[in-house]
């Protein structure tokens, strides 16, 4: 699963079954991106993973900045100004990037992601994008704070689905 997250909403960019390696998922995000919103994103944060040459190329064609560390080795005698800075925009790339995480933590405990014991690709791909849409419902109603409980019925099985703002 490759995924992304545009205003708190966790959005599905690559689901498949065999192997794939995500950093060549970077240009179609983007251009994703750009057909949601109509421009591109001033910065993208993305792990070591999407840090390639190719991808570093193709942002600073789009003019969009791509935080993390830089490629290569790294300075034997750095300049300490220089150093402070990196290590600030660093730290804040790592926190906002970290949203990600929270997220895939969230579908995990609270959305039965942790739980998978399906065996079917049609159950496991029913089971991922339950959690997804729980995961945004819940990001949703976290604006409204409103406690309620959803029933929903899916070939014969019903899916209790509650939330409360102080869970």
């Amino acid at each position: 699963v490759d995924v992304s997250i545009i205003d708190g909403v966790v959005g599905i960019e690559r689901f498949s079954f065999d192997n794939f390696n995500e950093n060549q998922d970077f240009e179609d995000a983007l251009y994703h991106y750009h057909d949601v919103h109509g421009e591109f994103p001033d910065m993208a944060l993305v792990d070591k993973l999407y840090r390639t040459r190719e991808n570093l190329r193709i942002a600073k064609n789009l003019g969009v900045k791509v935080c993390g560390p830089k490629l290569g080795r790294q300075p034997k005698y750095p300049d300490e100004a220089s150093e402070r800075k990196a290590k600030k925009e660093a730290r804040e790339a790592e926190n906002a990037r970290g949203e990600i995480e929270r997220n895939f933590a969230l579908m995990k405990l609270k959305h039965g992601l942790g739980l998978v014991r399906a065996k079917t690709v049609e159950t496991i791909t029913t089971t991922v994008f339950t959690a997804m849409i729980t995961a945004n419902i819940d990001a949703v109603l976290r604006v409204f704070s409103l406690p309620f409980v959803l029933y929903v019925r899916y070939e014969g099985q019903i899916l209790k689905i509650e939330y409360n703002d102080s869970i």
